[in-house]
């Protein structure tokens, strides 16, 4: 009898959280502390040393996956092999566990979801498994282990024990690659269940083969975005958190967790609701002047205005895409019969994107008003880039061509 699927695993694809392949084959990273002059946003850089870059050389060839039956009988090997606490069983000869080569150096690792041991009678996956439990007040709730041990001939050692928490139900144990270019390093996944969504806890092991461990948390409130950002090949953890501001109300905090040899390292931190009021009262400054070559450098994406201008449009053109007119005149227009005296954007009070972890944008409509007092309405499309460390966090985007 072959174990079920969600025994043994081994994924290579994505699980809960977006994972996006970069297109390029090669790519340098971005220098952590290379900021442009004239930016908007505020980003705080980790204080720890640069990142070291991984050797595309390996000392070892990594070790072929098992079939399920050979995974199966490692798993079953494994357990008998455990100095304490529970494994969780799945049927009468198979456990909730992965099998993987984790750091690719030919050395097979067994991850097993492990109990305290007063907590035997829920170590059947029925059982810790069931989201009813979560709803249950008095239903216990188990301490959680992730056993990983290793296979030396016919015997078999714990290489690290990783504590999970106490939680109560527990949906899958998996594996997956911690690079979009090859299968190594990889790390185990402990996929559980809670009442506001799902926690992921991913266990794996650094360059020297210490273990490191990162919570990524998907709740109501709480995101956390799970892809290659920067066209490195490495994964990215980009956690977003609603924060309550005094004055200011909801803003949303970044903050990205990277892989690096050194295992999974705190990096940079930025925000929206902030960063993006100053971006839009510097458009305004602009446009009031109107300094249209300002204006275009600093909201535009390069690439779009390298785009726009190979198809002949000059900056005028180019700032009257980025806004439709509601009643006829178009921006320039407006500043070249009447004048511009003030640019008046909708107070921004909590973050106005939908999407995450994706070049996203929101449409919005702001008021031109004249030396005369009259006043001039125009719809725009304000992007956030994929990777919002960037130091253009966010763009306009061309709207007015497009006849909607």
């Amino acid at each position: 009898m072959l174990p079920s699927r969600r025994t043994l695993r081994i994924s290579l694809g994505p699980l809960v959280a977006l994972l996006v392949c970069a297109a390029c084959a090669t790519a340098v990273a971005p220098q952590p502390g290379a900021v442009a002059t004239d930016v908007e946003m505020e980003v705080e850089h980790p204080t720890a040393t640069e990142e070291t870059v991984e050797s595309a050389s390996v000392a070892m060839p990594a070790a072929e996956p098992p079939t399920p039956t050979e995974a199966r009988e490692l798993v079953r090997r494994a357990v008998a092999a455990l100095a304490d606490g529970v494994a969780v069983r799945l049927d009468d000869d198979s456990y909730l566990g992965a099998v993987f080569d984790l750091d690719g150096n030919g050395c097979l690792e067994i991850g097993l979801l492990v109990l305290g041991t007063e907590f035997a009678e829920l170590a059947d996956f029925a059982v810790l498994s069931d989201a009813t439990r979560l709803y249950i007040p008095d239903a216990r709730t188990p301490d959680l282990f992730l056993a990983v041990l290793i296979r030396d001939g016919d015997r078999f050692s714990e290489r690290h024990r990783f504590a999970i928490g106490k939680r109560r139900v527990v949906s899958d144990v998996s594996v997956h690659p911690l690079r979009l270019d090859r299968g190594t390093p990889a790390a185990f996944v402990v996929t559980v269940v809670t009442r506001d969504g799902s926690e992921q806890y991913w266990c794996a092991f650094d360059a020297d083969g210490k273990p490191t461990s990162l919570l990524a948390d998907n709740t109501g409130t709480t995101r956390t975005i799970i892809a290659d950002i920067d066209n490195t090949h490495r994964l990215d953890f980009v956690r977003y958190q609603p924060v309550f501001e005094q004055g200011r109300g909801y803003d949303t905090l970044i903050s990205r967790t990277r892989w690096t040899v050194a295992g999974f390292e705190p990096g940079e931190t930025t925000n929206v609701v902030r960063n993006l009021t100053r971006f839009l009262e510097r458009a305004a400054r602009s446009l009031e002047l109107a300094a249209w070559g300002q204006f275009i450098d600093r909201v535009v994406l390069p690439a779009a205005v390298g785009s726009l201008r190979q198809r002949g449009f000059d900056d005028t053109a180019i700032v009257d895409l980025l806004f439709l007119p509601e009643n006829g005149l178009t921006l320039t227009a407006v500043a070249r019969q009447h004048g511009i005296a003030e640019v008046v954007f909708p107070d921004i009070v909590r973050n106005p994107f939908r999407d995450m972890g994706v070049e996203t944008s929101f449409r919005t409509l702001l008021r031109v008003v004249t030396p005369e007092t009259e006043s001039y309405f125009y719809e725009a499309r304000i992007g956030m880039q994929r990777n919002p460390f960037q130091p253009q966090q966010f763009f306009f985007a061309p709207i007015a061509f497009q006849g909607e």
